[in-house]
């Protein structure tokens, strides 16, 4: 899907049947009793699916779970447990070591908006989402 998705990840659904069928000729939906590749792919529920005028679009749905990861590992490397960081700090940390990630294919328009979402047993955001902390395993 990466070889014609756009930056956001998104691919015209056209455009990826043509490319599927170039690459793996033999690949036929009807395989796996659907008729078309956007049935097939809304049953597999791993694939967000948009329609844009009379055109489909998809993209495979991300994993928060790689924003959690990248956000603990950049506290550990800069603030430890137990301590509060800037959230606009922690983003431009984020951009630095990361600077393929894009929050626009989680639903986001910066780093910032991201952090601020996560609702998790291992951050802790402060009443004004400025700062977070991750907690250690005792204070969950």
């Amino acid at each position: 899907m990466k070889d014609v998705a756009d930056d956001d990840g998104w691919a015209n659904l056209s455009t990826l049947g043509n490319h599927l069928a170039t690459i793996k000729p033999d690949f036929d939906t009807r395989t796996y009793r659907r008729a078309k590749l956007s049935g097939l792919l809304q049953a597999l529920d791993l694939f967000e699916i948009k329609l844009e005028g009379s055109q489909k679009f998809v993209r495979k749905k991300p994993s928060f779970a790689k924003v959690l990861k990248i956000v603990h590992d950049v506290i550990i490397d800069y603030r430890g447990l137990n301590e509060w960081t800037s959230i606009n700090l922690l983003a431009i940390e984020i951009a630095k070591i990361n600077p393929d990630f894009n929050p626009r294919i989680f639903g986001y328009q910066n780093i910032q908006e991201i952090i601020k979402a996560i609702d998790s047993k291992y951050f802790e955001l402060d009443a004004d989402k400025t700062r977070i902390k991750l907690l250690s395993i005792k204070e969950k």
